[in-house]
């Protein structure tokens, strides 16, 4: 889901692309949001309510209903920025995904997924640039071939 500010009122609705899509993701972010989920059920247990199965990760409601106004976690990200000493943007930490996903040899399909895009050549657009470990895999399959092909005339 998307939330969205617009016009004074928080908009829950429907992502651009307007296409579910599920990620995998690594043990330690499962094992972070997991310890997250048992904090928000205390909470709701606490309030005198449950949580919600639809709830927000990011929500300050007790049953996790209610998400976050879009510009708090803007917010919360720039005392993080503070904190760490990083320059970037939130939408940076999107670019820096797709980039190491790329320089380290994953198929722009693959990235494409993952960040939404319906279509892999607008992954391939923007983030080219993001593969030399691809393009340095590319020139040693072609020096291996010539290679071949140079043994096989001696």
């Amino acid at each position: 889901r998307a939330v969205k500010h617009a016009n004074g009122e928080i908009i829950v609705g429907d992502v651009k692309t307007h296409q579910e899509r599920s990620l995998q993701l690594d043990d330690g972010t499962m094992a972070m949001l997991a310890a997250h989920k048992k904090l928000m059920m205390k909470r709701a247990r606490t309030a005198g309510t449950r949580l919600s199965p639809e709830a927000f990760i990011l929500s300050e409601s007790p049953n996790g209903s209610e998400p976050w106004h879009p510009n708090k976690l803007t917010q919360a990200f720039g005392r993080l920025r503070k904190r760490t000493g990083f320059t970037g943007r939130l939408q940076d930490l999107r670019h820096w995904h797709a980039s190491r996903l790329l320089n380290a040899g994953e198929a722009p399909v693959v990235v494409a997924q993952r960040l939404g895009h319906g279509d892999p050549s607008t992954t391939h657009k923007w983030y080219a640039h993001a593969m030399p470990r691809g393009d340095r895999r590319s020139a040693d399959v072609i020096g291996g071939v010539l290679d071949d092909l140079d043994n096989q005339d001696s």
